[in-house]
């Protein structure tokens, strides 16, 4: 049987039509520790003990050329190859659509993104002029960096830094730093993110809610990078001929990439629009693969169909896989007819598409006929909520660089409805040129042939309410007599850390026989890199679960390079056998000995999610975790691994343990996702968390709500009854053991603005997810009739 509608959810495109079956805080060092500026407000000088730094390697994303450039005091630009050893003094800049490393005294490397401009002053000492670099400061003298609107100082750590004339950010990966801004200076941690959106402006300080995305340009360019090889970003069809097991490589490729962002405030709707052309002389069957972002809610499928577009429909998995079994069992006519795993209807079944969306994001389509010397295209459409960081807005859309073939032509069209005019709208790695838009709208647009991509796209925009802590939007349909739809935006003011001590974190790796083969190995790996990125000052300690647990041996270990071998050699021979009891490895971590009581527990779980021992009862698993924990001081951060991983079931977990739930996305790389877990277990946590809403606000979505993280922002849906609801939206919940609460006065107004629409399809599918919890046949049929209605 196949998993349910939110995490085996089955779309079926035809000609033909069936019916709907069923579906489914560290200790820090002190600004005083990390050397200060001037009281005159200039950086120290730092001694330049070397004559010069290399270029350590250089990529590009498309085609041939040069790719980085020395310019000198004119403005003349001077290609730079791979392994050149540069002056001190002298300014690089990388194209945009390259990327370089480099090397400097003592160990300290500097990762360049595309489009950007640096002065190396010293082994010590940059100047960022615009664009985006990733910092690996080796421990040493203070190291400097400096661009037009903050500048930066730390002893030791990773830093991801952003700057132009407009804006500057930069998120502290690894260790401590200390930030100028224009009137102020703050001592920035692990975890955290410091911003100013403007000259004079004050700095902000937030918790880093991307760390992963952030440096992810930069790993690309590390040798030994790790990677799963999924597409991302560009659809991938791989295709061979009906009943035969062997791909045929290259045969078809995608001619034409189109995407079309549609941004109102908190929410984005991303259609993609892809064709494919068969370029052999056979008629084939193929899967389109296609990882979503993290968070991402698929939301339509078509396939065209004879010219026209053809909408897909929920069915049952079981079904509609047998009905794929049927269509491709008909195009080999010698092939032997099982009755029980197939279905045949008779009618125009040529072109089905069926689709299966696994939990962690990633969309598999299968596709017959491609014809020979023919052309397939398929829309898909996706939905995602765009976090605030700091006073912005980052819509991602992520793309791979890539080597292989180039897309025959690509367009990009963002339209951001509800913008900050002050505050604009800008694109980070492609050239994205505006265009006139209505008062209520900014639209960036881009059309290229021969495209390879280079990276990731990026958006940058700001909404009028980003001050506010709360913000609601509602829409009622016209003509339909019905209550109309409202969510409110929450956004909290957490600390970013609740007090400025270290923590014990226990890595758990699930090692029951469910996780046998790639996803114990991705398990394995991304154990290392959260020894290898964690915060020194952190302890650190490994257990291989599965009925029972094993431990690292050595008790507690300092993070690092030397913990993270111990690490990797500790699983190197452990293998996926034997039954998974999730909640007793949630309560062996917590009772690891020796434990530092003065540190902050941190449990970090890898597991899909499978429980085949001890507690398996869905309303059991989040108190029988809660008690398990020593104190309100600990915390549990489940992180799902492999694409089908129960995610509700570490959901559980990780709401017992007052902690949050991390995807590992396919196609993220390794490091990537350590940082984003390590972000989860560094700032601070809201637990146990309610919401007592106005009269007028009915039906509530979600039904109970998660662990607010400090910098996220939680999305709440509910009905409206009338037009218009007024009063106080209380949040209440526990920080650090102690009560909470949170008071906001809201006014909700629905009307028939299109702008608000998405509210309605925000609540349906937070119903969706309440009900597929509930799990019963009520509340399945009610699954099915909603995802219907709001697509």
């Amino acid at each position: 049987m196949k998993l349910p509608l939110a995490t085996g959810r089955t779309f079926v495109s035809h000609l033909r039509r069936p019916r709907v079956l069923t579906a489914v805080a560290v200790v820090a060092m002190t600004a005083s520790a990390l050397l200060g500026w001037h009281a005159d407000g200039r950086a120290r000088p730092v001694a330049v003990a070397g004559a010069s730094f290399r270029v350590d390697r250089v990529v590009r994303g498309a085609g041939a050329g040069p790719a980085l450039f020395v310019v000198s005091a004119t403005g003349a630009r001077t290609a730079v190859a791979e392994g050149a050893e540069m002056p001190f003094g002298a300014t690089l800049e990388t194209d945009g659509r390259a990327r370089a490393r480099l090397v400097l005294e003592g160990g300290t490397a500097v990762a360049l993104d595309r489009a950007t401009r640096v002065s190396v002053r010293g082994p010590r000492d940059l100047s960022l002029r615009s664009g985006s670099l990733l910092a690996d400061v080796a421990a040493g003298p203070s190291f400097e960096l400096r661009s037009p609107l903050l500048d930066v100082r730390t002893a030791d750590g990773r830093l991801a830094v952003v700057a132009d004339d407009g804006r500057a950010s930069v998120a502290v990966v690894r260790g401590d730093a200390t930030v100028r801004g224009p009137r102020d200076t703050a001592s920035v941690h692990q975890g955290e993110e410091a911003e100013v959106g403007r000259a004079g402006a004050r700095l902000q300080i937030t918790a880093t809610m991307d760390p992963g995305r952030r440096v992810a340009f930069g790993d690309a360019l590390e040798a030994d990078r790790d990677d799963d090889g999924l597409p991302t970003g560009l659809g991938e069809l791989r295709a061979r001929r009906p009943g035969a097991q062997d791909e045929l490589d290259g045969a078809v490729r995608l001619i034409r990439h189109d995407v079309r962002a549609r941004i109102a405030g908190a929410i984005a709707r991303t259609e993609i629009d892809e064709t494919f052309a068969n370029t052999s002389d056979h008629e084939l069957e193929g899967v389109w693969r296609f990882p979503l972002p993290p968070g991402a809610r698929l939301e339509r499928l078509a396939l065209e169909v004879d010219g026209k577009l053809v909408e897909g429909e929920f069915v049952d998995a079981r079904r509609a896989s047998g009905i794929w079994g049927g269509v491709i069992a008909h195009a080999i006519p010698a092939a032997p007819r099982l009755a029980d795993e197939i279905v045949w209807m008779p009618g125009p079944w040529r072109d089905p598409a069926l689709l299966e969306w696994q939990r962690a994001g990633r969309a598999e389509l299968k596709i017959f006929p491609i014809p020979r010397r023919g052309t397939r295209r398929v829309v898909l459409a996706y939905t995602q909520h765009v976090e605030p960081v700091g006073a912005t807005r980052r819509y991602v859309y992520p793309l791979a660089s890539r080597t292989g073939a180039p897309v025959d032509e690509a367009t990009f069209d963002v339209r951001v409805l509800g913008a900050d005019p002050a505050a604009g709208v800008r694109a980070r790695g492609y050239d994205l040129a505006p265009r006139a838009g209505d008062a209520a709208s900014l639209s960036l647009s881009m059309t290229r042939t021969a495209f390879v991509p280079s990276g990731d796209l990026t958006v940058e925009y700001a909404t009028p309410d980003q001050a506010t802590e709360a913000s609601g939007f509602a829409f009622q349909p016209e003509a339909s007599g019905e209550d109309g739809f409202a969510v409110l935006a929450l956004r909290p003011r957490l600390p970013a850390r609740i007090a400025e001590r270290g923590r014990d974190q226990v890595v758990v790796v699930d090692t029951g026989r469910s996780m046998f083969g790639e996803r114990l190995r991705r398990a394995k790996r991304l154990a290392v890199a959260l020894v290898q990125q964690m915060d020194r000052r952190d302890r650190v300690t490994v257990l291989a679960c599965d009925l029972g647990c094993r431990a690292l041996p050595g008790g507690w270990h300092v993070p690092g390079a030397t913990a993270a071998h111990d690490v990797d050699a500790f699983l190197a021979g452990t293998e996926a056998d034997g039954a998974t009891d999730l909640v007793g490895a949630a309560r062996a971590a917590a009772r690891v000995p020796s434990r530092d009581h003065d540190h902050d527990l941190r449990i970090v779980l890898l597991s899909d999610g499978v429980a085949s021992a001890g507690t398996r009862g869905r309303a059991r698993v989040a108190p029988e975790v809660a008690e398990a924990l020593p104190d309100a001081r600990a915390e549990v951060v489940a992180v799902p691994i492999g694409g089908d991983a129960d995610v509700d079931a570490l959901g559980e977990l990780a709401r017992g343990g007052g902690g949050a739930v991390v995807p590992y996305a396919p196609g993220e790389g390794t490091d990537a996702a350590a940082l984003a877990v390590l972000s989860a277990t560094y700032g601070a946590m809201l637990r146990d968390v309610t919401l007592t809403l106005p009269d007028g606000l009915r039906d509530v979505a979600p039904a109970t709500l998660p662990s607010l993280r400090a910098g996220a922002e939680t999305l709440v849906a509910a009905r409206v009854r009338g037009d218009r609801v007024t009063g106080d939206v209380v949040l209440r919940g526990k920080l650090a053991g102690e009560p909470f609460e949170a008071r906001w006065p809201v006014d909700v107004r629905a009307t028939p603005d299109e702008g608000n629409a998405w509210t309605a399809r925000v609540w349906a599918a937070h119903r969706v997810a309440d009900d597929e919890r509930a799990g019963d046949e009520a509340s399945r049929a009610e699954a099915v009739a909603l995802s219907h209605r709001f697509r």
